[in-house]
């Protein structure tokens, strides 16, 4: 959990994914890792995979806005893994949608 934890410091992102034999399965993020601490796992001897959600979300390139930010608050998460052809190849979070929601409010309301 540390090396997961460690990237991602040094990447300043709040998310990993993980991959298994058939591609991207599970996504670790920063609360993922804090409630993992605060249960008394020890950073050194817990796997990435034993704190990582299970069940990964994604959503394809074409997806707008409006249903990123659905299926972001359906299902309480904070980062949506975008995937294409059966890759990952970007990462949605809270604080991009909430960049746009700023640079885009006048014409929202």
């Amino acid at each position: 959990m540390r090396s997961i934890a460690s990237t991602m410091a040094e990447e300043r992102v709040g998310s990993v994914v993980l991959l298994g034999p058939d591609g991207p399965t599970m996504v670790v993020t920063e609360q993922d890792i804090v409630t993992a601490v605060a249960a008394g796992h020890h950073v050194d001897s817990t796997w990435g995979a034993d704190v990582a959600s299970r069940h990964l979300i994604t959503v394809g390139p074409e997806a707008t806005l409006e249903e990123v930010v659905q299926l972001m608050a359906d299902n309480d998460i904070r980062h949506l893994p975008v995937r294409a052809g059966g890759e990952i190849i970007g990462m949605v979070s809270a604080r991009h949608v909430l960049r746009m929601v700023a640079d885009h409010w006048t014409e929202l309301v």
